[in-house]
């Protein structure tokens, strides 16, 4: 198990207080992405992906170049007020 993994299953268990904010990409070396996810920053457009994200009950998807990373750090900050 990875060390991301190990602290996510510790958060879900009240063990660690739940982080702020956690930043990574969908596809990951040795684990997928949509484990830990809330909201999905992507450019990554497949259809069977975005049904597999909202299965999860992801918060929001959002498109890479949709957003200026101004635009995406206000985004992120009104989600964690």
């Amino acid at each position: 198990m990875t060390e991301a993994l190990k602290r996510l299953k510790e958060i879900r268990e009240g063990k660690r207080e739940k982080p702020d904010l956690i930043l990574l990409d969908l596809i990951l070396p040795d684990m997928n992405g949509i484990e830990v996810l809330v909201f999905a920053l992507t450019n990554y457009t497949d259809p069977k992906l975005i049904k597999e994200l909202i299965k999860e009950k992801l918060d929001k998807f959002l498109l890479k170049t949709d957003y200026t990373p101004s635009e995406l750090i206000k985004l992120v900050k009104g989600a964690i007020k």
